[in-house]
C-alpha cells in the first residue's frame, strides 16, 4: 500500500491512496449417503485472486475505483464406499474480471453519489459430456442523493441496478454430474432495479430510520420447491416479480446501562407468474413424483395428509 499528499491547482489538498492484494485458498468436504451401499459425494476446491484500489479527494469532491480478478475451481466426485469403486469425477471452473468506479460531491447540505460497475465472468464444465462454456457481461450503475434538513435529520433517495449469475447447480438443473450436453446460457441471469426514498435521524442517544423500497426483478433465480440427490434445492428464472415495502429501524439507550434495537419491515413480494413444485403423495402416504402447480391451486399441510379431512368444523358453543 502507498500513499501520498500533494498541493494542487488553487492549493487544494487531494490524498491519493494506492493498495493491493492477492488471495488463495482451498477447500475440501464430503457428504456420505446410504442407499444400498455407502456412497461419498466429494468437492474439492481452490480459488486465487487479487484485488487493487486507488482512493482520492479533493476538496468537496471524492472519487474511488479499484479492480479485481477471481478464477477458481471446484473438482466433484461421488465414489462407492462398499465397492472402492469411483463412481464419476468432473471439475467445473469459473473466472471472472470486475472494475468500478465511485463518485462523491459533498456541499453544505447536498451529497451527491454515484458509481458503476462492470463485470465479466465465465463457466466451464469438464465431465462425462462435453458442455460448451458460457460467459456473462454485466454492467451495474447507482445513482443517489442525500439532503441534511438539520444536523440531526435527512433525507436520501437512490436508484440503482445489480445483476447476477447463475450458480453451477442453476446450471446444470441440479446434477452434481451431468448426464446430458446443458445449454448453460438457458438460465438466464438475474437483474433487479432498486429504488429507494427515506429518512434518518441521529442524535447523540437516539438514532431512527425510515425507508420506501421497490425492487423490481427480470429473470429472478428463485426455488422451485424442488431437491436435488445430495438434498439442494433447485431454482430457476422467473420473468417478472417484485419486492416492495417500508422498513423501520430505532436504535437508542432506554438507559445508562442498557441499549435498545428494533427493526420492523412490511413488504407486498409478488410473482407475475410461476409454477411451484409439490412433493405429491398418494392415498396411502407414498411419496409421488413432485409435480408442477400454481401456488393458489395448493392447500398447504403440515406433513403429508392421505385424504383431505371431511368431518366438518364443530359450531362453536354458547358464549360463557
Amino acid at each position: 500500500a502507498a500513499g501520498c499528499a500533494r498541493t494542487g491547482r488553487g492549493g487544494a489538498l487531494w490524498w491519493p491512496r494506492v493498495w493491493a492484494s492477492v488471495y488463495g485458498a482451498r477447500c475440501w468436504c464430503a457428504l456420505l449417503r446410504y442407499r444400498a451401499n455407502l456412497l461419498r459425494f466429494q468437492i474439492d476446491g481452490q480459488s486465487i485472486g487479487g484485488f487493487a484500489e486507488w482512493n482520492n479527494r479533493i476538496n468537496e469532491f471524492s472519487v474511488d475505483a479499484g479492480a479485481h480478478y477471481y478464477d477458481g475451481k471446484r473438482e466433484h466426485a461421488q465414489d462407492n464406499r462398499t465397492t472402492a469403486a469411483t463412481v464419476y469425477r468432473n471439475t467445473g471452473r469459473k473466472h471472472g474480471v470486475d472494475a468500478f468506479i465511485k463518485g462523491g460531491w459533498d456541499h453544505a447540505r447536498w451529497h451527491l453519489f454515484a458509481d458503476a460497475q462492470w463485470r465479466t465472468a465465465t463457466f466451464s464444465y469438464d465431465g462425462d459430456v462435453a458442455i460448451a462454456p458460457v460467459s456473462w457481461n454485466f454492467f451495474n450503475p447507482k445513482a443517489g442523493v442525500r439532503y441534511d434538513f438539520t444536523p440531526a435529520l435527512s433525507g436520501f433517495v437512490s436508484a440503482g441496478r445489480a445483476s447476477r449469475e447463475p450458480a453451477r447447480s442453476d446450471l446444470l438443473a441440479g446434477e452434481d454430474n451431468a448426464s446430458l450436453a446443458y445449454d448453460l446460457s438457458a438460465v438466464k441471469p438475474e437483474i433487479v432495479n432498486d429504488y429507494e426514498l427515506g429518512l434518518d435521524y441521529k442524535s447523540a442517544k437516539l438514532s431512527a430510520s425510515a425507508g420506501l423500497y421497490a425492487m423490481e426483478f427480470h429473470n429472478e433465480i428463485a426455488a422451485t420447491g424442488e431437491l436435488t440427490a445430495v438434498g439442494y434445492p433447485l431454482r430457476r428464472n422467473t420473468e417478472r416479480s417484485c419486492r416492495r415495502g417500508i422498513e423501520l429501524d430505532l436504535h437508542g439507550p432506554p438507559c445508562e446501562h442498557w441499549k435498545f434495537d428494533s427493526a420492523l419491515n412490511l413488504s407486498r413480494n409478488r410473482i407475475a407468474r410461476w409454477n411451484q413444485f409439490y412433493d405429491i403423495y398418494d392415498s396411502a402416504a407414498n411419496y409421488l413424483p413432485s409435480q408442477a402447480r400454481p401456488p393458489n391451486t395448493i392447500r398447504p399441510h403440515p406433513t403429508p395428509h392421505p385424504t383431505p379431512p371431511t368431518t366438518p368444523p364443530r359450531p362453536p358453543g354458547p358464549a360463557a
